[in-house]
């Protein structure tokens, strides 16, 4: 089914080492990266590098509410390699700067 296939996509993505390729996920998934990406487009409307993305933030929007770790500690940890580009795309998603998420969420 549709949701058991997003269900495991999350549940594999969450198991990986954060360095996760889009390479690697299909073959955790067991299928090319263009099926991979044309299941996930249709499933859950976002090509392979923008859900191993959200997924990343998913992860990191937890570590800020529960962790002590600086927003660069947590965007290291979660396989960003740069912490601009971690607060870009964080804001983009959440609508508040990881800072910010994490003193409105503890």
């Amino acid at each position: 089914s549709t949701q058991s296939r997003s269900s495991a996509a999350s549940d594999v993505y969450k198991r990986q080492d954060p360095k996760l390729t889009s390479e690697e996920f299909s073959k955790l998934m067991h299928m090319s990266r263009t099926q991979l990406h044309r299941k996930l487009t249709s499933i859950v409307g976002l090509s392979t590098t923008a859900f191993i993305r959200s997924q990343r933030l998913k992860i990191a929007s937890q570590l800020l509410k529960e962790s002590d770790s600086t927003t660069s500690e947590i965007a290291y940890q979660v396989g960003f390699n740069s912490p601009s580009y971690f607060t870009r795309c964080f804001k983009e998603a959440y609508g508040h700067t990881p800072t910010e998420y994490a003193s409105k969420n503890t």
